[in-house]
């Protein structure tokens, strides 16, 4: 027997955000945030405010991609040193881990996490 699912048709969808635009911008300040849901998403852009310029405790699994240029990840207290992330790279930080994040010029690296990030 299938189990009936209740579909939720009263949902909307949030407004689509120009990633292109933040890629083509090399001034921007301020990291680009995005919460929706059970996921946060932080796009950091390297001439940006770096908010993992010091360790950040992150309480899940954090997926961490690199979108252009490369970045240096370090997690504190793991033995086989930094990963260094080129474009198009993905790692995986298991939960309960201090991450910092070495990044400049225009690489942009996203980290993809639960809310608590």
């Amino acid at each position: 027997m299938i189990a009936q699912v209740a579909i939720d048709d009263k949902k909307v969808l949030p407004q689509p955000t120009d990633l292109k635009a933040f890629l083509n911008t090399s001034d921007s300040l301020q990291p680009l945030q995005f919460v929706e849901g059970e996921f946060q998403t932080v796009l950091v852009h390297g001439a940006s405010a770096n908010p993992y310029a010091t360790y950040t405790s992150f309480s899940s699994e954090v997926f961490v991609y690199q979108l252009t240029g490369s970045s240096t990840v370090r997690v504190q207290d793991v033995t086989d040193g930094p990963v260094a992330l080129k474009e198009q790279d993905v790692v995986l930080i298991p939960p309960h881990s201090k991450v910092l994040l070495e990044t400049s010029g225009n690489a942009v690296t996203m980290f993809v996490s639960n809310k608590s990030l």
